[in-house]
């Protein structure tokens, strides 16, 4: 039986302290920074991208775009090759527009 994540992961110190650190723990600045942040994650929708983005172009993109991810190391972080000299950038976006590149990224 897996274990069921009960904890939001937004509600962790050490995020929090990434704001904090990056303008200075100065309080509005955080407020405003981590409001921005926030706002581009509703308006481009990542929470879902991972299972709400597909796209048909997908299995004809490797044949331009050989990309993926392959494994994880020995603690576990995803490995991603990206044979970027076999990229043939033409016929990608020919293919598809740069926002749709931009998020088959997962």
């Amino acid at each position: 039986m897996a274990n069921k994540v009960t904890e939001n992961p937004w509600h962790k110190d050490y995020f929090f302290l990434k704001f904090c650190r990056a303008r200075k723990f100065d309080l509005k600045k955080v407020i405003e920074m981590f409001t921005n942040y926030m706002k581009y994650r509703t308006e481009n929708d990542l929470d879902n991208i991972i299972t709400g983005f597909d796209f048909p172009q997908k299995a004809e993109l490797v044949k331009y775009y050989p990309k993926g991810y392959c494994g994880v190391c020995k603690i576990g972080r995803p490995i991603y090759i990206e044979r970027s000299g076999l990229i043939k950038v033409d016929d990608v976006y020919k293919l598809m527009d740069e926002e749709t590149l931009w998020k088959s990224y997962y």
